[in-house]
């Protein structure tokens, strides 16, 4: 049975973590609003960082909507990925964007992300 849960373990919890990303990134992929940074981990599943910066988005209130809706979509889509550290960094404030196109954004990255890094990883197998 597949976990939906986001606990602790599953997050980049410090700034070494977040620091071996950034110096080693494997995989790139990008919108307008979010740059997703990926990298091969040695543990046994995928986490999550996220970079939301007041000089992007300034209310508190839509920073925390930006990475809820980050969260909901990675949470979604664990199961599917090999196990990668991920950074979202949010770019560009999404504005007014209603949560459901915002939420489809995210959820495109995301599949973006799952398709590359699982051919890179066929492909190593190879």
């Amino acid at each position: 049975m597949t976990s939906f849960e986001f606990p602790r373990n599953n997050r980049l919890n410090n700034a070494d973590d977040f620091d071996r990303v950034f110096k080693q990134t494997d995989f790139k992929v990008s919108n307008r609003f979010l740059l997703l940074l990926a990298r091969d981990n040695q543990t046994d599943r995928s986490r999550l960082g996220l970079i939301v910066g007041k000089k992007k988005i300034n209310l508190a209130a839509d920073r925390n909507h930006v990475k809820r809706r980050v969260r909901e979509s990675f949470r979604m889509k664990q199961a599917r990925f090999p196990h990668l550290d991920i950074i979202a960094l949010v770019r560009s404030d999404p504005g007014s964007q209603e949560g459901t196109l915002l939420s489809k954004q995210v959820d495109a990255l995301f599949e973006k992300l799952i398709d590359t890094s699982c051919v890179a990883s066929q492909a190593d197998r190879s």
